[in-house]
């Protein structure tokens, strides 16, 4: 008599069933992985050159114009959010009040609320400047709200307003560098960025404080007409220029 035959294993079914299972379990990681990566900054840096500005079109329709010797960094999946790391920009932004356009200086946020204004890092802090509409400074509770015409000067000791020329915020983009109440060094920096040449001060004039706009055309070549402008003596030498008292 022929010896039974043995019924079918059901093993390997359930071996398969695991495997899809697995496999889909793996897909969905893999999915949500990418949809987390996605969602990750994305920055990249722009910068422009000492004495050579930059403009930068983003595709959400804002300007970003960097002064010479800037830098800034722009995340590619957010393009509403920028960071100013050295030097000036100025901001032209077109407004959208479900997505505002935000500005991050070290620890500082600026937001925009339909504006043009200029930013600026110094040595020991900012400054922000607004030619149009308004800007919050460090929004919150304690948020300070600039409009045109007015700014701000923030440095290690604290936040102070300040009052602006509308007309003249940004004007190192037309060849004019304009300060008011700034110190020498902050001076002698936006100097170097714009023109290319290194100009350093000497300790004595270095806190000394400077109301000036300072035409740029042909300073690159010779920043001498500085000593009259500034009412400094100019000297030489081989890491560049330095600025101290007559």
């Amino acid at each position: 008599m022929a010896p039974p035959m043995a019924s079918p294993s059901r093993r390997a079914p359930q071996r398969i069933g695991r495997w899809a299972g697995g496999a889909i379990a793996a897909s969905l990681a893999v999915v949500a992985g990418l949809s987390v990566y996605e969602r990750r900054p994305q920055p990249y840096a722009v910068e422009a050159a000492p004495g050579a500005a930059r403009t930068i079109l983003l595709a959400e329709g804002s300007r970003i114009m960097l002064a010479g010797g800037s830098l800034v960094t722009i995340d590619r999946r957010d393009a509403r959010i920028a960071t100013l790391d050295r030097g000036e920009a100025m901001f032209v932004v077109a407004h959208d009040a479900a997505d505002p356009f935000e500005v991050r200086v070290g620890e500082t946020r600026l937001v925009d609320v339909g504006t043009a204004f200029d930013v600026k890092r110094t040595s020991d802090g900012m400054r922000v400047a607004v030619s149009e509409g308004a800007v919050d400074y460090d929004p919150g509770p304690n948020a300070i709200r600039m409009t045109a015409g007015q700014g701000v000067v923030a440095t290690r000791g604290g936040v102070m307003r300040i009052t602006v020329d509308a007309t003249a915020v940004g004007s190192w983009r037309e060849g004019r560098l304009a300060f008011e109440n700034a110190p020498m060094t902050e001076v002698a920096d936006d100097l170097s960025r714009t023109l290319g040449i290194t100009i350093a001060v000497a300790p004595e004039i270095a806190d000394r404080r400077v109301r000036a706009t300072i035409a740029t055309a042909g300073l690159a070549r010779d920043p001498m007409p500085l000593a009259a402008l500034l009412d400094v003596t100019m000297r030489r030498s081989a890491q560049g220029w330095t600025m101290s008292a007559r």
